[in-house]
């Protein structure tokens, strides 16, 4: 059954009884699903009832592992014909609610939330899912290692989340030999491809009636193209945590491929082109900005173009308004966003009633990590999609942006605030600029995620290579 249903590398974390197992993987591997299996496998072929502790990260990933432990049994039962009954129920420990199956040899499998305090105590085999953003991790491992004290395991699986985890410090010491009796699986999306992950793709995908990849390498593309950046891929996807560090979110040959002159691509508004305008607020310390670009798209590549960029400093928002709603009406843009964030808020509304093409945001811990991370993939693009004027303002704003792993392990940017340049407010104006095109078309009708986003090499030192080259990251 084992080499007809798992992949090679699911068969050796299955069959491992490591007293500690570390395991770095990819996204949606179905290790979960594998670990209700390799649980239930365990109970009935061990000589003596012994329990074990699913730990998730919180309530509802715990009872979707419950759901695949039920499964499990019910294809056992059906493989095995033993008759395995079990019981299920709801215990309470300490005030953290246990779901626990109780089989017929005595074992016991109890499914629960993350808590450092339902742990203590506690003998048997444990096993801790998506251990890197567990809540106190460094405290949980402390308290569930001694259990291989007594000839229990202790069993780690997550994806990273940067280097600032202990899942990252943990993977690193067993790498480095600094613990012993522990072992480390390295489990990437090159690996599970190479050993036929993609046929289990499919075979879903036929299920729900759904196109099916021709092969493993445009699913891999798939995954690299759709991926916010480079570094997020290499994390999420390669076993690669990204670095928390930060670093140029726009990279200076990024910029030099979009730059044109202002003489060639700045110009009068024209009666029949397409515009789209995106408005950054600023009062005193950042600048008021109105990006203007038009949209020159062909029927297979995106294309937009900046036209205009009015840069009003410390102004009155009274005088302000005056002066953007003479720019919007010479304009006319389709679409335009405009930052309605604190004390933009006003302004916005203001815009927003006498244009019907205007249209207050909100700039959140959410939305704007995600816009910024769409204007860089935007640029990056194989076939240049964005003009932008070379002028030294521009090519200091666009600059002055960086990107860093978060402490949740997210993309996150972080723009400077310089008392005369602003606080990369042109940057975000291009930023609304874009979001406001995509708002009316959609990207998805050109063909950019057939044509996806270069990666650029890294030293040697900082990745492990693939193993035979067959992927290309």
């Amino acid at each position: 059954m084992l080499s007809s249903t798992f992949l090679p590398c699911q068969i050796e974390y299955i069959l491992d009884d490591s007293p500690l197992l570390v395991v770095e993987k990819g996204r949606q591997q179905g290790f979960t699903w594998i670990s209700a299996y390799k649980i239930i496998r365990r109970v009935n072929t061990s000589p003596e009832p012994l329990d074990h502790y699913w730990i998730s990260r919180d309530e509802f990933t715990a009872k979707l592992f419950l759901q695949d432990v039920l499964q499990w049994l019910r294809v056992w039962d059906e493989v095995a014909n033993h008759g395995l009954t079990y019981k299920e129920s709801i215990i309470d420990w300490n005030g953290v609610q246990a779901m626990r199956i109780k089989f017929s040899n005595g074992a016991n499998l109890y499914v629960l939330s993350s808590s450092v305090d339902a742990v203590v105590g506690k003998r048997g085999h444990l096993y801790l899912d998506e251990f890197a953003i567990h809540k106190d991790a460094e405290a949980m491992y402390s308290i569930a290692e001694p259990c291989t004290t007594w000839g229990f395991t202790l069993t780690i699986f997550s994806t990273h989340r940067s280097k600032q985890t202990f899942f990252y410090k943990l993977c690193d010491r067993i790498r480095k030999g600094e613990i012993e009796n522990a072992k480390l699986m390295t489990v990437n999306l090159e690996r599970v491809l190479e050993e036929g992950f993609i046929d289990r793709i499919n075979a879903k995908k036929l299920l729900v009636g759904q196109p099916i990849y021709e092969n493993s390498i445009d699913f891999f593309n798939e995954k690299r193209n759709k991926s916010s950046s480079d570094a997020m891929f290499l994390q999420e996807y390669m076993c690669i945590p990204a670095d928390a560090d930060a670093v140029q979110a726009i990279t200076e040959e990024d910029l030099h491929r979009i730059m044109r002159p202002k003489d060639e691509i700045l110009k009068k508004p024209r009666a029949a082109a397409r515009y789209y305008a995106g408005i950054d607020v600023g009062r005193n310390r950042d600048l008021t900005v109105f990006w203007v670009c038009e949209d020159v798209s062909t029927g297979s590549h995106p294309l937009l173009i900046t036209r205009h960029i009015e840069v009003i400093t410390r102004e009155r928002f009274a005088d302000q308004e005056k002066k953007l709603v003479d720019l919007l009406q010479k304009w006319k843009p389709r679409k335009c966003l405009i930052d309605g964030t604190n004390t933009g808020e006003g302004l916005a509304e203001r815009l927003e009633d006498r244009f019907h093409f205007c249209e207050k945001i909100k700039i959140t811990r959410v939305t704007r990590p995600l816009w910024i991370s769409n204007l860089s993939a935007f640029i990056r693009r194989k076939h240049t999609c964005l003009y932008v004027p070379d002028t030294n303002e521009v090519w200091e704003d666009f600059l002055s942006v960086e990107r860093y792993i978060n402490k949740e392990g997210k993309e996150d940017f972080f723009i400077p605030s310089h008392k005369e340049r602003g606080h990369g407010d042109r940057f975000m104006s291009m930023v609304l600029c874009l979001e406001a095109f995509v708002s009316q078309r959609p990207l998805a009708r050109y063909t950019l995620e057939a044509e996806g986003v270069e990666i650029k090499s890294k030293p040697a030192q900082e990745i492990r290579r693939p193993r035979h080259g067959k992927f290309r990251w």
